[in-house]
């Protein structure tokens, strides 16, 4: 009898003791990861409010790109900068089905939103094609809106904007080659709020978000954002 009272008190340990650091696995995570990890994270600081580009001074007005040339959304939110070690997180999600990490991006990017001061009326995750869903079996953009779905309660919308066909991968094309990629591959079915958020991982160009935003427009949506968990450099991709 003592001996089964100390194995079940071994389990509630395992079951109440804090998961290790997803990163290091040394330490309690909190929840996901420790606080030494969660310090080391390439977090985005100043930033443009229109494309979230990172820059040196804080300012609430758009960079000068965005004012010569104003994108069709009203503004971007990104957690961190596409960098060691998110980058390999969001692959790993991504690519491998690795969906524990999914959580994790999910709060990185809930740190940032919470210095909106109004939040949209649904969440559209950035939709996969179906060639594209039957190879991963999973579209992680909508998997991180359910997330952040429970987080702000928010409903999401995953059934008004398709893919409509299937299209070269975005990540190895410049700026133009990325828009000429997408363009008309994506249609919308039933109504939508006059606000809404599109979610994905990563932003690089904004050719996706550009893309989705101008048919939205077409269909009554005033404003949109993207919320990604990451940002690129556009300057890496710029032709």
């Amino acid at each position: 009898m003592p001996e089964n009272k100390s194995n079940q008190c071994s389990f509630f340990d395992q079951v109440l003791s804090p998961q290790p650091c997803l990163l290091c696995q040394l330490y309690p995570g909190q929840p996901h990861i420790c606080a030494g990890c969660s310090r080391d994270l390439p977090w985005l600081g100043h930033c443009c409010p229109r494309c979230a580009l990172p820059r040196i001074l804080d300012s609430p007005h758009p960079c000068g790109e965005c004012l010569q040339r104003p994108p069709p959304w009203q503004q971007v939110i990104a957690a961190c900068h596409y960098d060691f070690p998110l980058n390999e997180l969001i692959s790993r999600a991504k690519y491998e089905r690795q969906l524990h990490f999914i959580p994790l991006l999910a709060d990185l990017l809930l740190a940032r939103l919470q210095q909106l001061p109004a939040l949209p009326e649904a969440l559209i995750p950035v939709p996969m094609s179906r060639q594209k869903l039957q190879q991963r079996q999973v579209n992680h953009a909508l998997l991180l809106a359910r997330q952040l779905s429970k987080a702000l309660a928010i409903p999401v919308l995953d059934e008004q904007l398709h893919k409509r066909r299937d299209t070269v991968q975005q990540k190895d094309l410049n700026r133009a080659a990325r828009q000429r990629n997408l363009h008309g591959s994506f249609s919308l079915r039933g109504p939508l709020p006059a606000s809404v958020a599109i979610v994905d991982d990563v932003m690089t160009t904004g050719a996706t978000l550009a893309e989705i935003t101008g048919l939205l427009a077409g269909h009554g949506v005033k404003q949109c954002s993207g919320w990604v968990v990451a940002r690129t450099p556009e300057s890496l991709f710029a032709p």
